[in-house]
């Protein structure tokens, strides 16, 4: 009895539903929930769609269901409707009209293409942005009351009738008694208009090219297979370009450059697509173009050049399509640039240049990406955030001349770039870039930065590094994890305050030239000391403060080091002349790196005076250092020393030069020395200093000149060792 009642439970709910498809009678829509649930695909009355209030209903897509209706179909004031997609399956109104009325936000009508017949009337009246009638072009019958069959009034941005011509074409008797067609947009305010719109259609093969208002005014095509070109031969020999708004279809590029009377681009409301280039120029009184608000699609380049009068650019805020560059030059009449809201890609480059008067950035807002080089150059405007979304320029990123512009943030998602150039702009950092990781070069030419710190997280620099004029850079050692053994072009001129080069120091070949000049604090050249070859020319020139050069002694005393010419001039007194340097670099060279002495032998050959790096000295084999008389030239160590596991040494004599430990001091289980020897000029360690397990040291008097030690003082288990007399460090614990 059971199995009985379910199947019949079931039975009765799926007839329930198989019925639940046809809606008996009528039926009035007025929210969003009765679209969402609605499930019938035909309705046996009348549907009418009417909000209950405003914004009540959005969208009609549930609507796809439905197949016929037996009755009337009304749309009317619905607010927030822009389409009537919903509808694409109706195919069958019966003996019904179709109402389509104050339904202030639909644009297009394009669901009801599926209606070929309407027996009754077809109204559409006060939908004040409707651009076209389109959705209707597959109904050629239509079989209403005398005087009420055809109603389309009040449709201020109604530009294109041709969806009712099979309609009013129908019947030639019918054309003039039926319809009621006015107060519309231009060319869909009567039926003449429509059909002298509609049906006047030529196509023009080739490239056109019109240069007088007599040759524009013959225009009558719909259709150029080629590029068209407006370009008077006489001043104001073309004023109205009114002829062209029978055009619809333009197979190349629309150039209309160098006329002095044009004021307004209105006639090109209904091209949707340049199949080239877009390229307005030099056009003297030329302010209105939103004639081209309806182009979607830009397949070449838009250049937008020398207009004067231009002041807004949202005529392109429906192009999503741009297969070229994007150039705007010198529209002195833009204070903003606020276009271009639905483009996100650009696959050329975007060049802005020379909009001085241009306050605002504003536009571009969903560009994400540019297929070529950003360029922003010669501008007033102090940000660029209508970038904001911006993630990937595939070549160049330049930003030149831009004297207010001081803040670059909406970089903040670019990782890799081929070139970065930067010249004379706002800038006191580059926060902004801080992520980049991948660049080829870097050109920075008169930047208020003083360091470049903001870089630091850049891995590669492999093209070209270029400082030039920055007035206020006192070091680039932000950029030391970029720089790898090659780059191709190292120069470095004009500022004043980089008292260093530190950060280039793992630099081995430069594969075109090294020019260093006219930097007056830089002090020495130590970061290039391991370069040991450059295949074009070395400069060292007007570095007036430069009193070391031995960054640089290995070039020079190597003939095939340096394969183009060598000029070294004018520096400071022992930098001056090759022979100069290599004569006081004899004693004074520099280290890039760590050293490690193993034998008597790395002793003898020792000719440094400073390593930037480590020092490390510990014997290959027992007795391998006997002394460290060769290491008398050292001053200076960046890093650390560790002097450990010597069985021979007796004292550290040769190390008494040193003026400068910006590391540690390890003297670790050396066995024989005694004592350390003087450092007379040693006033400080930076880091710890540790003595410890050398079981014949009895005094550390040599380090009595010592006023500073910057770490822990370690001094243990040194058995023989049994009076410091260190009154000058006393304050420290050990």
């Amino acid at each position: 009895m059971k199995r009985v009642t379910l199947l019949y439970g079931l039975l009765l709910c799926c007839l329930q539903t198989a019925f639940a498809q046809v809606h008996p009678g009528n039926l009035t829509i007025d929210e969003q929930s009765d679209i969402d649930s609605f499930a019938y695909t035909s309705i046996d009355g009348d549907l009418i769609i009417q909000e209950k209030s405003a914004g009540a209903i959005v969208e009609l897509n549930e609507l796809l269901t439905l197949t016929s209706i037996n009755g009337n179909l009304r749309i009317i004031a619905n607010g927030a409707v822009s389409n009537l997609d919903g509808f694409s399956n109706l195919t069958d109104i019966g003996s019904g009209s179709i109402t389509i009325s104050n339904n202030s936000s639909l644009n297009n009508i394009n669901g009801l293409s599926g209606i070929t017949t309407i027996t009754e009337r077809l109204v559409i009246e006060d939908n004040n942005v409707l651009d076209n009638l389109d959705g209707l072009s597959n109904i050629a019958i239509l079989d209403g009351f005398e005087g009420f069959s055809l109603r389309v009034k009040r449709n201020p941005n109604l530009s294109n009738g041709c969806g009712i011509i099979p309609i009013l074409t129908y019947d030639p008797s019918y054309v003039p008694v039926y319809p009621s067609i006015n107060s519309n947009g231009t060319y869909t305010s009567s039926v003449e208009d429509i059909i002298a719109h509609c049906n006047t259609c030529n196509t023009y093969e080739g490239n056109l090219i019109l240069t007088s208002q007599t040759q524009v005014d013959t225009f009558n095509y719909c259709e150029i297979t080629g590029n068209l070109t407006i370009q008077e031969n006489v001043t104001g020999g073309i004023t109205d370009l009114s002829s062209f708004a029978t055009l619809k279809t333009l197979g190349g590029g629309l150039y209309i450059k160098s006329n002095t009377s044009i004021t307004n681009l209105d006639a090109f409301n209904n091209l949707k697509a340049v199949n080239g280039s877009l390229e307005l120029s030099k056009n003297a009184v030329l302010a209105n173009i939103d004639g081209l608000s309806n182009i979607e699609t830009i397949r070449g380049n838009l250049v937008i050049s020398i207009n004067k009068k231009i002041t807004s650019l949202s005529a392109f805020n429906t192009l999503t399509t741009l297969s070229g560059n994007l150039n705007l030059l010198a529209n002195e009449g833009l204070t903003d640039l606020d276009g271009f809201v639905n483009l996100k890609q650009i696959e050329g480059f975007l060049e802005i240049k020379g909009h001085r008067n241009m306050r605002s950035f504003t536009g571009l807002s969903n560009l994400n990406t540019i297929g070529k080089d950003l360029r922003i150059i010669g501008n007033d405007f102090s940000n660029l955030d209508g970038l904001i979304k911006l993630k990937e320029v595939k070549d160049n990123i330049e930003l030149t001349n831009n004297f207010k512009l001081s803040d670059i943030h909406v970089f903040a998602n670019i990782l890799s770039i081929k070139e970065l150039r930067i010249k004379n702009n706002n800038l006191s950092n580059f926060s902004g870039f801080s992520g980049l990781k991948d660049v080829r070069a870097i050109v920075l030419n008169n930047c208020d930065i003083t360091n470049l710190n903001d870089l630091s997280n850049l891995t590669s620099l492999a093209n070209r590094l270029v400082l030039y004029n920055n007035k206020n850079l006192e070091n680039i050692s932000g950029i030391s994890n970029a720089i790898g053994k090659n780059i191709i072009q190292l120069e470095i001129g004009g500022n004043p305050n980089l008292v260093s080069l530190s950060g280039v120091e793992n630099l081995e070949v430069i594969n075109s030239f090294v020019s260093i000049f006219n930097n007056q604090k830089l002090k020495d050249l130590d970061a290039l000391s391991n370069i040991n070859k450059i295949t074009k020319n070395l400069k060292i020139q007007d570095n007036s403060g430069l009193e070391n050069a031995c960054g640089i002694v290995q070039l020079l005393e190597n003939e095939t080091a340096v394969g183009g010419t060598t000029t070294i001039t004018t520096n400071g007194v022992n930098t001056s002349a090759v022979e100069t340097i290599i004569a006081f670099c004899d004693t004074n060279r520099v280290f890039n790196g760590n050293i490690t002495i193993r034998t008597q032998e790395d002793v003898d050959t020792f000719k440094y005076a400073k390593i930037i790096g480590n020092l490390t000295i510990q014997e290959s084999s027992a007795a391998a250092i006997r002394n460290l008389d060769g290491l008398t030239s050292l001053t200076n160590v960046s890093g650390d020393i560790l002097i450990k596991n010597n069985v021979a040494l007796s004292t550290l004599d040769g190390l008494t030069s040193l003026n400068t430990v910006e590391g540690e001091f390890v003297l670790d289980t050396n066995n024989t020395i005694t004592e350390l020897g003087y450092f007379r000029y040693l006033r400080s360690i930076g880091g710890k200093l540790s003595v410890i397990n050398n079981q014949s040291l009895k005094n550390i008097d040599g380090f009595s000149s010592l006023r500073g030690v910057y770490g822990n003082i370690i001094i243990r288990n040194n058995k023989k060792l049994t009076n410091i007399k260190w009154t000058k460090l006393n304050h420290f614990p050990f």
